[in-house]
């Protein structure tokens, strides 16, 4: 990945970035067409805005962000033979987060996003024999597979809001230190059936934070149950800073 960010005012920020994707899952294995499987290669870019502001609302002092995203905007990828070719998860992401300090010490905030994949929903029926026939989905050009995503669903409008998924977070720091965290993350259940809550921890120290979170889903025997994740953070503002 190769990405290039620019703020255009006080407030507001572009971003773009720039993927070459080769996946080698199966190379030489025989797929179920009987067709060699080989390496996917394709190309893909990133779209993004951040807007930043602060607002007082029932006299105290909100900072917000409002931002946007969408992903992996590129060719189809095939893993046989050109004439069968997929495309790829372009992703779109909007999202808004806000904090205020409570006083000298603390400090709280709640965000939320939404996403949807911008790839056409599968129209499927059944035939007199009981097979899965209907419009191939991978037939149109990049573009109009991302636009038709918002009114291709079979269940037709109530079918399209299932398609988004969302997530909410709550956020507690502690003299900009030491954080909380409590998620959530809703899929719908005919769209992959998504659910869990997440419990996390950050520290910060002067360049440094590192972050972790435990995710606890909602059904038993889940794939992502007990899943701990954890990154580690360096914030070049802060060590330019330091460096003056």
């Amino acid at each position: 990945d190769g990405a290039y960010a620019r703020q255009l005012s006080d407030n507001l920020s572009l971003g773009i970035a720039l993927r070459f994707i080769f996946s080698d899952l199966a190379r030489g294995q025989v797929g179920v067409s009987g067709s060699e499987i080989k390496a996917g290669i394709a190309g893909a870019g990133d779209v993004s805005m951040t807007y930043f502001n602060d607002v007082k609302v029932g006299g105290k002092e909100f900072d917000y962000t409002i931002g946007g995203n969408i992903s992996n905007i590129g060719n189809k990828i095939t893993y046989t033979t050109e004439a069968n070719r997929d495309f790829i998860p372009v992703n779109l992401r909007l999202g808004t987060y806000w904090n205020t300090e409570i006083d000298e010490f603390n400090e709280i905030g709640f965000g939320v996003d939404f996403n949807k994949l911008l790839v056409p929903t599968p129209q499927y029926e059944y035939d007199s024999l009981g097979n899965i026939s209907g419009r191939v989905i991978d037939d149109g050009p990049l573009v109009q597979g991302m636009l038709s995503s918002f009114g291709d669903a079979p269940g037709g409008f109530q079918e399209e809001l299932k398609e988004f998924t969302f997530s909410l977070g709550l956020e507690y720091w502690y003299a900009k230190q030491f954080a909380l965290r409590l998620g959530y993350f809703n899929e719908a259940d005919t769209k992959g059936a998504r659910k869990y809550i997440t419990f996390g921890a950050g520290l910060k120290y002067k360049v440094f934070q590192i972050d972790a979170a435990y995710l606890q889903p909602f059904t038993r025997r889940h794939p992502l149950q007990n899943t701990i994740r954890m990154s580690l953070l360096f914030d070049i503002d802060a060590f330019s800073d330091q460096s003056k």
